[in-house]
């Protein structure tokens, strides 16, 4: 299922959920469908997410933001990082990529924040090279799918 613009909550933090006597509702925390206890009131909004949703939960697949051509391609590749930092934390697919589309060009992260690698570096021509990935992200969940393990 694709989410466009979805709201993407950070998990607090260990020593933020520190009274066990409180149901975490009331110390400002809820859960999003990927069912992760999330912060309230503070959140980012990718272009896109692409989840497989479960009998449990929403499994995040691949995050996409979309910049002009134009836009700086560090401040972008920092925006992507924060979403793939806070989706890590949501237990994303193994398959689970970043996608960042600046102008004509794509880049393509993992779990961890890894930029995959491109010719010299300089990403790929989206026209040519996006389906190729999407379609390799595809394959390989519904293999692993087919195997008895949506994760």
């Amino acid at each position: 299922m694709v989410k466009p613009q979805a709201k993407l909550r950070p998990s607090p933090l260990a020593d933020e959920l520190d009274d066990p006597d409180l149901p975490f509702e009331d110390e400002g925390f809820s859960i999003d469908s990927m069912g992760a206890k999330v912060v309230v009131g503070t959140f980012f909004e990718p272009d896109f997410i692409i989840v497989l949703v479960d009998d449990e939960r929403d499994v995040p697949l691949v995050c996409i933001e979309v910049k002009k051509d134009s836009e700086s391609f560090l401040a972008s590749a920092f925006q992507i990082q924060n979403y793939t930092d806070i989706l890590a934390t949501k237990q994303p697919h193994e398959e689970f990529m970043a996608i960042l589309v600046l102008g004509g060009t794509f880049y393509n992260y993992n779990a961890s924040g890894r930029r995959g690698p491109s010719p010299a570096g300089a990403g790929w021509e989206t026209s040519e090279n996006l389906e190729q990935v999407f379609e390799k992200v595809a394959k390989r969940v519904l293999k692993a799918k087919g195997k008895g393990n949506p994760r």
